[in-house]
């Protein structure tokens, strides 16, 4: 008899393991499905917040760009001269490197973004040759 017992003992101890073990999946189940939905909101009220976006593609555009943002070559102003897309080269080395990334752009040096000044100046000095 004290077999029998010590049976169903263990089948009522699996059993509440068992629901036990269910009752915390459904915990965590729904604490993740909380924090998802929390995310959720918090990325749409970002969203929300933005301003409207416009589509409007280059071809649909009837204005010019405006190139006020972007500084020209031709309109800086060197301590020994005006700077012009023929710059000499001694001219070079007064220029930022900005600046010289913007001479590389329009002479369309290859690998001009992941150039240092020298490499530019050199780059530079190089196409000139040509």
């Amino acid at each position: 008899m004290a077999s029998s017992e010590q049976h169903s003992t263990g089948q009522r101890i699996g059993q509440i393991l068992s629901a036990t073990t269910v009752a915390v999946a459904g915990t965590v189940a729904a604490v993740y499905a909380a924090n998802r939905l929390r995310r959720h909101r918090q990325t749409q009220d970002l969203l929300d917040s933005l301003p409207p976006a416009t589509n409007v593609s280059a071809e649909d555009s009837q204005e010019e760009p405006d190139l006020a943002l972007k500084p020209d070559v031709d309109e800086r102003v060197d301590p020994q001269g005006p700077v012009t897309d023929d710059a000499p080269s001694d001219q070079l080395e007064a220029l930022t490197v900005e600046e010289l990334y913007l001479l590389a752009q329009e002479r369309d040096i290859i690998g001009r973004s992941n150039m240092r000044k020298a490499e530019l100046i050199d780059a530079l000095r190089a196409k000139e040759a040509n």
